[in-house]
């Protein structure tokens, strides 16, 4: 293999974060699909000229790379680690290069063999993507910022004086795509260069893999230095405090590639969305639908699925009326759905608590549990999404991602034994999370999803005051008695009895306008799921059900309740749920239409920078040329000569984090 050409390799389309593969729904090949673009390979594919080998060390080496096999290192901030939620908390940028090469393979074997350097993705031509190293590994590519960083590489020959005009007509004229590069001007510290332009298949790569990395990585903006709306066209005095997208020139003055990239583009086609729960349409669908940009927007999207849940479900409407009958608190909706239907995650999280096993007599009591983090203003916001009633599955033919295999990880005891189980998995936004499975009355099943958002906090007074009606019913237990919410529902208005019968329940959601004032609530109560020691004495002391016998009391407490409470003292420790089991509550369509404007506005705010002195010391280049601009002593300091100093060593050598 070594000093030999690479023979064609089909793209997979996956790309590797924490030895996980996501599918980007583009042409990529990774280093399991083609092992001859593998940056873990410690030596040399191919020797000066393309001929054989003569020594594993590169042969023209970059600055303190020259005794050094690796040609990466693991991220000092991961302490070890290599789980996706330590690495969202890492990356904060995303360094794009060209290359000054012909080809992304000419570009891998400069890399690797002549310079011993690295970058994470390489994309071609084309626009085929090329990935060298897990994302959960550091590149040498961009001095200074290479631990909190991705880097890609992006085919372009850069000055056009290099080769003359006609360059890419001679090289690809059987290519019109790549053989009609337009020449395009730009200013680089001063400095105006005549490069050639990026192509529409490097484009369409750098949307798809920016769109990917958006689903993964919630603290990687879309945003790119900018002052006035147009992009900085020099290095930045600070470079490592900023997030978002970068080119290679701000990071330092002695580099002026990409050039002409056009960060602005590929900002507002990648900018960050989330996606529906379950396809709009009813049936299977490709992918997650996404979300639509703002609030109203969104809800005008997804008013098939409020329907759905107002005038077609067996009852659970939002936020009473689990069984389509009485106050009984309901902290979310219910979905009529095909069965078998994908459920998709909307936001990129974490799964902390999941069961898979029997029905019980109201159906699957199966679900999901997962917990999301994002940093809103420097600090952590966290919410729990619940998906219930959820098909069984089995590990070795599951269709869920996150299940297949789930036979051989440390969860699956709990799993077979019909217990709640705390898988701990990551998952991205629009990932396939579970399937619809069925529940209903005894005997009258259907196939139905129980969605749900909640959160220990009031999100809505932290993040965006008067957006939602917050009603704080932590004393009412289990049973409704906000006259904000019953005087809406109970006939006849002002006149009723206080209680919520199945007819007022249907009509209310059915055909009253007023049902559109309970989704801006968001509601603080106790837990439908919530283990509560008094549950059953408080359904037999209510009046909802005082005409029912004592017996039917108690076999509805035994049956439809009792066994789908999930949320024990222990699962509240575990996965970072109050004990009390009370917590706000939000109308999940609104809330996750809420939750993605908030993150679009977050990731389109253009960031303050602070430039560097404006005129480079010394002329600037691209690519690979050049001894600096690639690795620092961290770099340096975390491979073969690192190994050698103590840990107080390291501490006083490396730079600190800034966040």
């Amino acid at each position: 293999m070594a000093g030999t050409e690479s023979p064609t390799y089909r793209p997979s389309g996956n790309i590797i974060v924490c030895g996980r593969a996501y599918q980007i729904d583009w042409p990529v090949v990774n280093w399991y699909d083609n092992p001859n673009f593998s940056a873990y390979y410690r030596g040399c594919y191919k020797g000066k000229g393309g001929g054989p080998p003569t020594s594993p060390y590169p042969f023209s080496p970059a600055k303190g790379m020259g005794q050094m096999l690796s040609r990466f290192r693991e991220r000092r901030l991961m302490g070890g680690s290599r789980e996706l939620r330590r690495l969202q908390e890492i990356i904060r940028q995303f360094v794009v290069h060209h290359d000054g090469c012909q080809s992304s393979e000419q570009c891998f074997h400069v890399l690797h063999d002549e310079r011993g350097l690295s970058v994470h993705f390489l994309i071609d031509n084309d626009g085929t993507i090329y990935q060298t190293l897990d994302l959960v590994d550091g590149a040498f590519h961009a001095t200074g910022v290479n631990e909190i960083s991705i880097g890609v590489e992006l085919c372009n020959r850069g000055k056009v004086e290099l080769d003359g005009r006609d360059f890419y007509r001679r090289k690809f004229p059987n290519n019109p795509m790549v053989r009609d590069r337009n020449i395009v001007r730009v200013q680089i510290h001063g400095s105006t260069y005549e490069m050639w332009d990026y192509t529409p298949g490097q484009y369409g790569a750098m949307f798809a893999l920016g769109k990917a990395l958006a689903r993964l990585f919630p603290n990687l903006p879309q945003v790119f230095p900018e002052q006035g709306g147009y992009i900085v066209p020099t290095w930045l005095a600070e470079p490592r405090s900023f997030s978002g997208y970068l080119g290679h020139f701000h990071v330092t003055n002695q580099k002026w590639d990409p050039g002409a990239f056009n960060f602005k583009l590929l900002c507002q086609k990648i900018r960050s969305r989330a996606s529906w729960f379950v396809c709009l349409d009813r049936g299977e669908c490709r992918q997650a639908p996404e979300v639509a940009d703002t609030v109203a927007q969104a809800e005008e999207q997804a008013a098939e699925l409020v329907r759905n849940n107002e005038e077609e479900a067996m009852g659970g409407y939002f936020p009473i009326g689990p069984f389509g009958k009485a106050r009984l608190w309901h902290g979310g909706i219910h979905i009529s759905l095909p069965e078998g239907s994908p459920v998709f995650c909307p936001f990129p999280g974490r799964i902390v608590a999941a069961r898979s096993g029997d029905d019980v007599p109201t159906g699957s009591r199966n679900f999901v549990l997962t917990r999301h983090t994002f940093s809103f203003g420097g600090t952590p916001v966290t919410f729990f999404l619940l998906f219930m009633h959820l098909e069984r599955e089995d590990p070795s033919s599951s269709r869920t991602p996150w299940f297949q295999g789930a036979d051989q990880k440390p969860f699956w005891p709990a799993i077979e034994a019909d217990e709640v189980a705390f898988p701990d998995v990551d998952v991205a936004g629009g990932e396939i999370i579970g399937r619809v499975g069925h529940a209903g009355p005894p005997g009258n099943f259907e196939g139905q999803l129980h969605f749900q958002a909640m959160s220990v906090e009031d999100l809505g007074q932290r993040l965006q005051p008067g957006f939602w009606r917050s009603l704080d019913a932590s004393h009412t237990g289990h049973f409704c008695d906000l006259p904000e919410i019953i005087r809406l529902i109970d006939r006849p208005r002002g006149r009723g009895d206080g209680l919520i019968s199945e007819p007022e329940l249907r009509t209310f959601f059915q055909s009253d306008p007023a049902r559109a004032e309970l989704r801006k609530l968001s509601v603080r109560f106790q837990s439908e799921w919530g283990a509560d020691p008094d549950y059953l004495q408080a359904l037999m002391r209510a009046r909802d059900f005082a005409r029912l016998p004592k017996a039917a009391r108690l076999r509805l407490f035994r049956d439809q309740i009792e066994p789908t409470l999930w949320w024990t003292q222990e699962v509240a420790e575990r996965v970072g749920l109050p004990k009390d089991f009370v917590v706000w509550h939000y109308h999940p369509v609104r809330f996750v239409a809420w939750m993605n404007e908030l993150l679009r506005q977050r990731a389109g705010q253009a960031v303050q920078v602070k430039v560097g002195e404006y005129k480079p010391a010394v002329e600037a280049t691209d690519g690979y040329e050049g001894d600096v601009g690639y690795t620092d002593e961290e770099d340096e300091l975390s491979l073969e000569a690192g190994r050698k100093l103590t840990l107080e060593d390291l501490a006083r050598g490396y730079p600190d984090d800034p966040k």
